[in-house]
């Protein structure tokens, strides 16, 4: 059959297209592992009658972390501890954060707190490395990267995930009809 003709290759993209559609695919369960966490924090806090989802819009902000972090550490904040972890519009807030923060919180919720933060930041760390390595192979498609911009809806990550999936050489397809 391959001598006939019959067989149609396979499209084998090149080696930094390989690679980034390996980061890419990478980067895409990095991110559904942290959103895993993050609802496994929400969940917990909710168990434990914390309301601090209440008053911070992004308990994983600065404010929220610390806030978390003092919390996980068994700290009983003041209202001026509060406010010193507390960035922006959130110092207004102060007595509801403390009320928020009133709940209760047992031994085995912050375990199981502090490790979803610590598995939580270990995956943000590789995503850094993962993101940093990506925008890496993306150097040299730049133009390609500039023009997939420029459709609506498409940014930076979407168009690296297109550049990953489909490459750089659209020759390779026979046209239109077959991408």
């Amino acid at each position: 059959m391959l001598r006939c003709g019959l067989i149609t290759p396979s499209f084998v993209p090149p080696a930094d297209i390989r690679n980034m559609r390996d980061l890419t695919r990478y980067r895409r369960k990095l991110l559904r592992d942290a959103t895993a966490e993050k609802n496994r924090i929400h969940k917990i806090l909710q168990d434990a009658n914390l309301k601090l989802t209440t008053y911070i819009s992004d308990i994983f902000g600065t404010s929220g972390r610390a806030l978390l972090e003092s919390v996980n550490n068994g700290e009983v904040l003041d209202a001026d501890e509060v406010k010193e972890k507390v960035k922006t519009s959130l110092k207004r807030k102060v007595p509801e954060l403390l009320e928020a923060l009133d709940g209760r919180m047992k031994k085995h919720h912050r375990m199981m707190l502090g490790l979803h933060l610590d598995h939580l930041s270990y995956v943000e760390k590789q995503l850094e490395k993962v993101e940093f390595e990506i925008n890496q192979l993306l150097e040299p498609h730049l133009p390609s990267v500039e023009l997939l911009i420029t459709i609506p809806g498409i940014q930076k990550d979407a168009a690296a995930v297109i550049l990953a999936e489909l490459g750089n050489d659209m020759s390779y397809f026979g046209g239109d009809p077959q991408i």
